[in-house]
């Protein structure tokens, strides 16, 4: 199995294009809801990005692998 943990810079950019070449390539797929960061754009700040993203990978349908979104936190069972 190939198995992914995504955390990065640049969620609507870079993070997402790794996330969906992943998607693409069958891994089973974690984002750190927590773990990835963008800079404000100029009609959303980043907060709301990043909200939008966790949102969007959490509703994706994958083919062989699978994606999920969780914290920092729940990913280490703190």
């Amino acid at each position: 199995m190939k198995e992914l943990i995504v955390t990065g810079c640049a969620t609507d950019f870079c993070v997402d294009a790794t996330i969906k070449s992943a998607l693409t390539r069958d891994y089973s797929i974690t984002v750190v809801a927590d773990g990835h960061t963008t800079a404000d754009r100029p009609m959303i700040p980043a907060r709301q990005v990043i909200q939008y993203f966790n949102w969007l990978w959490s509703e994706m349908t994958s083919t062989e692998g699978g994606i999920k979104v969780e914290t920092c936190d729940a990913i280490l069972g703190a």
